[in-house]
């Protein structure tokens, strides 16, 4: 749902962009919450793709996804 909060944070979003900012003043559009690490695809990018040993391999607990969702879910398209 596209709302008025949407459109607020895209503005705030390119607005940091056009000044430059290292900091950002917007929240994220997107987000990708992934529920486990066990993969066997090599993308570049994660830590598990990477053959990153320190990562332990897991899921992610219910409770953990919906404090990243009370956070960010209401920014989110």
């Amino acid at each position: 749902m596209f709302n008025l909060r949407h459109k607020i944070n895209r503005l705030k979003i390119k607005l940091g962009y056009r000044l430059g900012l290292s900091k950002a003043i917007g929240m994220p559009m997107t987000i990708v919450v992934d529920p486990t690490n066990h993969c066997q695809l090599e993308c570049p990018l994660c830590p598990t793709g990477r053959g990153d040993t320190s990562v332990a391999y897991g899921l992610l607990k219910l409770d953990k996804y919906k404090k990243v969702m009370d956070v960010f879910g209401k920014w989110a398209q």
